[in-house]
């Protein structure tokens, strides 16, 4: 998996990306298809919130037969967020996984003769 982590309303530093590696990257062990994929990892503090700060974060990636993989956590802390998505993410993985070849890409079958 390769993480591309964006943010628009707080720095990403290391300390982030290593707890996004950390987190999300052994969901790269239960993917179907063992391949290198780019992840969008979109990160959003706001601050407009009676009880605080809360933290958005949107994960998505494309599946081979371009199935879009997205899951979105909005929590407290960041790494409340982020478990929040990462546990999302397994469930439509499996979900994925789990769905018979014929039903996972309709293609039509034409035949030459």
């Amino acid at each position: 998996m390769k993480f591309i982590i964006k943010s628009k309303t707080m720095i990403v530093d290391n300390r982030i990306e290593e707890f996004v590696h950390r987190k999300i990257g052994p969901l790269a062990k239960i993917i179907p298809h063992s391949e290198i994929i780019p992840v969008d990892v979109d990160i959003e503090k706001s601050t407009h919130h009676q009880k605080g700060d809360v933290y958005k974060v949107v994960v998505q990636f494309l599946l081979k037969g371009n199935r879009l993989i997205r899951a979105v956590g909005r929590k407290e802390t960041f790494s409340l967020a982020i478990s929040k998505v990462r546990e999302a993410l397994e469930v439509q993985i499996k979900k994925y996984d789990h769905k018979p070849e014929s039903k996972r890409k309709k293609t039509l079958k034409v035949s030459m003769e």
